[in-house]
């Protein structure tokens, strides 16, 4: 019985994909030739510029360039000239690239058999704040589907191979999948339902009896919303809609917060609110330099699949 690491992708061929592995597992290879300088080839193929490709991998520009030397050295070709104006490409590197590039599209969609009793590799996910715990079991799911044989291994925060949450915390060297989108709703305490229902409680609520959260990129927009000023002072101020609402479930006041967290407090309600069209992308983030682990790369691959369609509907 095996399990597999990758699944074959459809637009690579079946022969293609034999003579991928035949030269991966022949002993013609280049002893020193690895992924990672393939990735840096194609990447600076691409780039045309050392530092447009460091920042694309988020790896030192010396990184880069050693790998192009590896790969100079045990191919017995020069690929690259740099000067003043970039990096210029040879003739040999213009016959290498298509290559190379399939061959590193081929490495993400390799079939490779796992046998069980080997241990499956970790792929370690940071989860951001404020991400409702439905949706992070959701992601997980999703992921062990993408790549049957990772276990992934959860932490606080965006520091781990890939993360979990809002595209605002987006860094320059991520890419951000976003997998669905969720609507802001009024949360309030369900023994306030009926007058909210009725429309009689927003128009009797004024400053005091809001808890907001200052620091979010949210709140310029709500308090443009509602008219109010921000000078008032509100009921109470949180760090994270996740504090927030435990106030509002305290019944220190009311608070706008992504529908999927308020479902997390049995005693609340969440109200959608006419006219407030504000929502929030939630999604997969992974950091460039992360795609020379195999695990990672695979989902990037599907990840991107995935994104060819619209995926940023609400979920559920």
């Amino acid at each position: 019985m095996h399990r597999y690491l990758f699944s074959s992708s459809d637009d690579i061929s079946r022969d293609e994909r034999f003579r991928a592995r035949q030269w991966m597992f022949s002993r013609t290879a280049p002893a020193h030739m690895e992924i990672r300088h393939l990735i840096s080839f194609v990447t600076v193929f691409e780039e045309r510029c050392l530092v447009g490709a460091a920042n694309r991998l988020a790896l030192p520009v010396e990184s880069i360039e050693a790998s192009i030397r590896y790969l100079e050295r045990d191919v017995g070709a020069q690929f690259f000239e740099i000067g003043e104006g970039g990096v210029s490409v040879t003739d040999a590197a213009r016959a290498w690239y298509p290559k190379v590039r399939r061959l590193v599209r081929e490495v993400a969609s390799l079939v490779v058999n796992v046998p069980c009793d080997q241990p499956a590799s970790h792929l370690v996910m940071g989860v951001s704040s404020d991400v409702a715990s439905l949706d992070v079991s959701a992601a997980v799911e999703m992921i062990r589907d993408a790549v049957p044989s990772a276990r992934v291994k959860l932490r606080f925060g965006e520091n781990g191979q890939i993360w979990f949450g809002t595209d605002e915390f987006r860094r320059q060297q991520d890419e951000f999948f976003p997998l669905w989108s969720e609507p802001f709703v009024l949360a309030i305490p369900f023994h306030r339902e009926a007058a909210a229902k009725s429309g009689s409680l927003l128009g009797r609520l004024d400053e005091r009896d809001w808890v907001t959260c200052p620091a979010h990129s949210s709140h310029a927009t709500l308090l443009e919303f509602d008219g109010r000023s921000g000078d008032v002072t509100p009921a109470a101020e949180a760090e994270s809609f996740e504090l927030a609402l435990s106030l509002v479930a305290a019944g220190v006041g009311v608070a706008y917060a992504p529908r999927s967290m308020v479902a997390q407090h049995p005693e609340l309600y969440g109200l959608s609110v006419p006219g407030l069209n504000l929502s929030r992308n939630i999604g997969i983030g992974i950091p460039r330099a992360s795609l020379v682990d195999f695990g990672v790369m695979e989902l990037y691959t599907r990840l991107r699949e995935r994104s060819k369609f619209d995926v940023t509907s609400e979920q559920g």
